[in-house]
């Protein structure tokens, strides 16, 4: 995925690379193989630049904000996460997000691109 995920960058310069910047951010994190997979749109920028610290991981990426800690522990409480909800591993979904680029969420839905 990673692979991928760089070849699209480097084909395409005109899209924002944060992973130099944020190493531990990945826009997925879980068991690929599971059954359950959550799909969200995008990360946002906010919530990364929150989390942003030298001991951040590739578990911090859903971890930010009240959602995402509300999100954690509802996988816990459904069988989707064993463990601590903010504890590495155990991971028995798959989460992802469709766009591999960071955004401001308001300046995505603030208009300037096609929504098709």
């Amino acid at each position: 995925m990673a692979t991928r995920i760089g070849n699209v960058f480097a084909q395409h310069s005109e899209l924002c690379d944060h992973r130099s910047l944020y190493p531990w951010l990945r826009g997925w994190l879980g068991d690929v193989t599971a059954g359950v997979w959550f799909v969200a749109e995008n990360p946002s920028l906010t919530q990364i630049r929150r989390i942003h610290t030298t001991r951040s991981t590739f578990e911090s990426q859903w971890a930010a904000s009240a959602g995402d800690r509300m999100f954690r522990h509802a996988l816990c409480e459904l069988g989707l996460k064993t463990g601590d909800p903010f504890e590495p591993g155990g991971w028995r979904c798959y989460i992802t997000d469709v766009m591999k680029s960071v955004v401001f969420v308001k300046d995505w839905q603030g208009g300037g691109h096609d929504k098709r």
